[in-house]
């Protein structure tokens, strides 16, 4: 086939995959739902097998949807998460040689402002779920579990991110978290020095965030984040050099 034919297919499938995932949300389509069969599909849209078959590719590969394969195979909704977006994100960092040194910096950034936007927008939910967050945390620390503590740590952040009230910077936020998660952070907390400093920041921020000081919140996420980077630049000091993976 020619280079014209590539390029009509390729703007054939985007558009169909603009108008499939349209559908799916119009209709309310939630995770696990199996999507009308491939003929149908065909049958439906007035479009080629090929086209189809290109569309949903796209689809699936923006973690849209899955395709289970066999007889009863097909393609059904995926859950949207910061997993598949990370995971995607790290051919793009890749091809153009972002460094984790760089993720770091804008995680900095990103945090600081979700922190402030907890605190702008603190609801009686919000002091239940940092709460808890500690004292799992704590319990992780005085027991010596160091999975249980990464795996703590990790969604304290994550609950900050959620409680900024803005779902972009929750879900940008997430992916990068979970991109520094699997490289950067494990080496990090291997050591033990640090969990309780790194604990006593996350007490120091929650308070801020209860009170309602946004630019307290904002300061302390910030000097907590630095704090951690400055860590592994003195413990690893080629890590920030190194090129995004997923590991």
């Amino acid at each position: 086939m020619g280079q014209a034919g590539k390029r009509r297919i390729e703007k054939i499938s985007e558009t169909l995959a603009r108008d499939l995932l349209h559908d799916i949300l119009e209709r309310g389509l939630t995770p696990g739902t199996r999507l009308p069969s491939e003929s149908e599909l065909i049958a439906s849209y007035g479009v080629g097998k090929s086209s189809l078959r290109e569309a949903l590719r796209l689809l699936e590969v923006n973690g849209v949807i899955t395709i289970k394969t066999g007889p009863t195979g097909g393609p059904i909704v995926a859950e949207s998460s910061p997993v598949e977006f990370a995971k995607m994100s790290v051919f793009y960092f890749r091809s153009t040689r972002v460094t984790f040194g760089e993720l770091i910096e804008a995680r900095i950034m990103m945090e600081s402002m979700m922190a402030g936007l907890a605190a702008s927008r603190r609801n009686p939910q919000t002091e239940r779920a940092l709460r808890e967050s500690l004292a799992l945390t704590k319990a992780a620390v005085e027991s010596g579990d160091y999975q249980k503590y990464l795996d703590e740590a990790s969604n304290f952040h994550s609950i900050i991110s959620g409680l900024s009230g803005n779902r972009v910077l929750d879900f940008f936020g997430g992916a990068l978290s979970q991109l520094y998660y699997e490289r950067v952070a494990e080496t990090l907390m291997s050591a033990d020095s640090g969990r309780l400093d790194f604990l006593d920041e996350h007490e120091a921020i929650t308070n801020a965030v209860l009170a309602g000081d946004a630019n307290a919140a904002r300061d302390l996420m910030e000097a907590h984040m630095t704090a951690i980077q400055k860590r592994l630049d003195e413990y690893f000091p080629t890590i920030g050099t190194e090129i995004i993976d997923w590991r």
